[in-house]
């Protein structure tokens, strides 16, 4: 499934750019312990997930506020950034569980 273009449009103001597999992906930080932040379409929810050389985990709303060791402060000030900005373009940002991420729908 497709990420809405609008959406996408506004999401590459956010950094986020799309990579060869086809996901939009943010890098945060660089070096040997990459971490992106990677976006996709998975059981019709938009989910948000942090990828690590590792593999990948998802996001969830206590990560972004700030309970998770693996992130630092910045990023989970650009993820409160982020959902406030898709808040403020009207966007329903919501957990959808504590395995996927956030659903986000216009």
């Amino acid at each position: 499934m497709s990420i809405d273009k609008n959406l996408e449009k506004f999401l590459e103001t956010q950094g986020f750019k799309r990579e060869n597999d086809g996901y939009l992906v943010l890098s945060l930080r660089k070096g040997s312990d990459r971490h992106q932040t990677e976006v996709w379409i998975e059981n019709g929810l938009f989910c948000f997930g942090k990828h690590f050389m590792s593999g990948f985990d998802y996001i969830n709303e206590s990560e972004i506020i700030g309970n998770h060791n693996d992130l630092s402060t910045n990023t989970k000030t650009h993820w409160l950034s982020i959902k406030k900005n898709l808040l403020d373009k009207g966007y329903e940002v919501r957990v959808a569980d504590k395995f996927t991420g956030l659903e986000v729908k216009k």
